[in-house]
C-alpha cells in the first residue's frame, strides 16, 4: 500500500511538475511576445512619425504651390484690368471720331497653361497698343473743303504718262485756304 500511495504522490509530483513547467514556458512565450510586441509597437511609431514628416513637408510644399498660383493669377487679373481699360480707352476714342465698333462674340483659342496665358496676354496688350497707336493716327473727318482732282490708287502718272500707284488724295481748294494735315507713315 505504501508503494501504491508513494506512486500516486510520484504521480502528483509529476503532475505538479509538468504543469509549472508549461506555465513557465507559457510565461516565458508570451513574455517574449510582449516584448515583441513593444518592439514592433515602437518601430511602428518610429514609421508613423517618418509618415507625418514626409507628409507635412508635402503639405508645405503643396502651399507653396497654391500661394505661387494665387500670386499668378492676380498678376493675370492686373494684366487683363490694364488690358481691359485700354480697351476702354480706345472705345471711347473711336466713339469720339465717330466709329462704332461691333464687338465680336467668340473669340480665339486661349490656352489654359498659365504660362502660355501670361504669353497670349503680353501679346493682346501689344496688339492693343499697336491698334490705339492706329487709331489715333487715323483722320476722320474732312480735312479741306474742295473738288478731289486726283483719287487714291492706280492711275496714269500725270508727268509720265505711264500707270503708277497714287497713295494720296488730291484736293483743290482756293489759295490760303485753311486745311487740316494729316502726318501718316506708308
Amino acid at each position: 500500500m505504501l508503494k501504491r500511495w508513494q506512486e500516486r504522490l510520484d504521480r502528483k509530483f509529476i503532475f505538479i511538475y509538468g504543469y509549472m513547467a508549461v506555465l513557465t514556458v507559457i510565461t516565458v512565450i508570451l513574455g517574449f511576445t510582449v516584448l515583441n510586441s513593444k518592439n514592433e509597437c515602437e518601430k511602428k511609431t518610429a514609421d508613423l512619425k517618418k509618415e507625418v514628416l514626409v507628409l507635412t513637408e508635402l503639405i508645405k510644399e503643396k502651399d507653396d504651390q497654391l500661394r505661387k498660383a494665387v500670386e499668378e493669377k492676380e498678376k493675370l487679373v492686373a494684366k487683363l484690368k490694364k488690358i481691359e481699360q485700354k480697351i476702354k480707352n480706345a472705345n471711347k476714342l473711336l466713339k469720339r471720331k465717330g466709329i462704332k465698333v461691333v464687338i465680336p462674340q467668340g473669340g480665339l483659342f486661349i490656352p489654359a497653361n498659365s504660362k502660355d496665358i501670361h504669353i497670349y496676354a503680353e501679346k493682346i496688350e501689344y496688339k492693343i497698343d499697336k491698334l490705339l497707336k492706329i487709331i489715333q493716327d487715323i483722320p476722320v473727318g474732312v480735312p479741306l473743303y474742295g473738288r478731289i482732282t486726283s483719287k487714291f490708287g492706280y492711275r496714269r502718272d500725270p508727268f509720265n504718262g505711264k500707270r503708277a500707284f497714287h497713295s494720296r488724295l488730291d484736293l483743290r481748294a482756293a489759295f490760303n485756304n485753311l486745311f487740316l494735315q494729316q502726318q501718316m507713315e506708308l
